[in-house]
C-alpha cells in the first residue's frame, strides 16, 4: 500500500463577518455547528412577522450542535449583532474529523448532545407548565 491511508480532512472555515450578516438561516439546507470566536451573534425568531431575540451569543459559545449530530435543524435565524470572527464547522468537515476518531468518543459526543437537547425539552416544559398554571391563577 503506497501514500497515505488516512482520510482527508476537510479544515472548518474561520470568516470575519459583519454587523447584521446572516450567519445561518433557518430555511438554509446546510447543517453547520458555530464557534463564535470574537464579537457577538443573536438568535432571531422570524416567525410570526416579528423580530424576537432568543439568545445572544458570546466568545466561546457554540450553536449548531443538534443540527450536525441528530440532524434537527436550527429554528432561529443566527446575525452578527457585532463585527465578529465565527468557526463554522460544514457536515462535511465534521464527517472528515469524525472518521479519524474513536468510536467510544463519537458515542460520547453523540450521548451529551441527545442529552442537551432533553434538557431543554424538558426546561421548556418546566417553563411553558409554569407559564399556563400562572395564567390560570391570573384569569
Amino acid at each position: 500500500m503506497y501514500g497515505n491511508s488516512r482520510q482527508q480532512v476537510i479544515p472548518p472555515t474561520r470568516s470575519r463577518v459583519k454587523a447584521g450578516f446572516v450567519v445561518y438561516s433557518p430555511e438554509s439546507d446546510t447543517r453547520e455547528l458555530i464557534i463564535l470566536d470574537e464579537g457577538e451573534l443573536i438568535a432571531v425568531d422570524k416567525s410570526g412577522g416579528n423580530r424576537d431575540i432568543k439568545f445572544k451569543m458570546h466568545p466561546g459559545d457554540i450553536v449548531g450542535v443538534a443540527a450536525l449530530f441528530e440532524r434537527d435543524p436550527l429554528r432561529y435565524t443566527i446575525e452578527a449583532s457585532e463585527d465578529s470572527v465565527i468557526t463554522v464547522l460544514s457536515e462535511e468537515c465534521l464527517e472528515s474529523e469524525l472518521k479519524n476518531i474513536p468510536v467510544w468518543l463519537l458515542a460520547i459526543l453523540k450521548n451529551l448532545s441527545v442529552r442537551t437537547r432533553e434538557f431543554k425539552h424538558d426546561s421548556r416544559d418546566r417553563k411553558s407548565t409554569r407559564l399556563n398554571s400562572s395564567h390560570q391563577v391570573l384569569s
